[in-house]
């Protein structure tokens, strides 16, 4: 059984990075068919929220995401969290799965180490050619998009629902005018 490996957050400037991994057997996918299980970019948010309802109350997968708030990645860096966030959801669906192999969704494996030697490839544009990948980037995005929500409710005026917690021109410009929420990335560079 593949679990495939994706992450929602990485670029971010405001916000946490989640890594979700997702394992399901093949022979399940076709039991998926209803369903537009892609990249989650490709995606609306509405969209989004429809399949992963689905996903998350699905008893044919096992997933798991792992959380980097902002404090941390500012302490240990963006690769370190990845790593610790990487193996932290290999192990976990590695103890109620029998996983065959690991496939994380980019260029990179940031030197995690997968339990008991099982294989662990990546796989650039991952998203798009292996459905357990589109359904973890799913989930990922989903969990990034919930508490983009929670934090609109603390901080409207920083405008999370338009961004995402990414490095726009309006998100800038706020973080200029009011300064970083607990919610922010100070050890990223903003071009102001």
């Amino acid at each position: 059984m593949i679990c495939g490996i994706d992450e929602a957050g990485r670029g971010c400037v405001g916000g946490s990075l989640f890594v979700c991994g997702v394992a399901y057997e093949e022979t399940y996918i076709a039991s998926l068919s209803h369903l537009t299980i892609k990249d989650s970019k490709k995606l609306s948010k509405s969209q989004r929220e429809q399949i992963a309802q689905f996903l998350l109350s699905c008893d044919k997968l096992t997933y798991h995401i792992a959380k980097k708030e902002a404090q941390e990645i500012d302490t240990k860096g963006l690769s370190q969290c990845l790593k610790e966030a990487l193996e932290e959801v290999m192990e976990s669906v590695f103890q109620t799965s029998k996983i065959t192999k690991f496939i994380y969704d980019g260029n990179s494996t940031f030197k995690a180490q997968p339990p008991l030697f099982i294989p662990f490839e990546t796989l650039i544009k991952g998203d798009a050619l292996i459905h357990q990948i589109s359904s973890a980037s799913i989930l990922a995005k989903h969990a990034k998009d919930k508490e983009c929500e929670e934090i609109h409710t603390l901080y409207p005026q920083y405008g999370f629902l338009n961004h995402s917690g990414y490095c726009t021109q309006e998100h800038r410009s706020k973080i200029q005018e009011l300064g970083y929420t607990p919610f922010h990335r100070k050890s990223f560079q903003i071009n102001t």
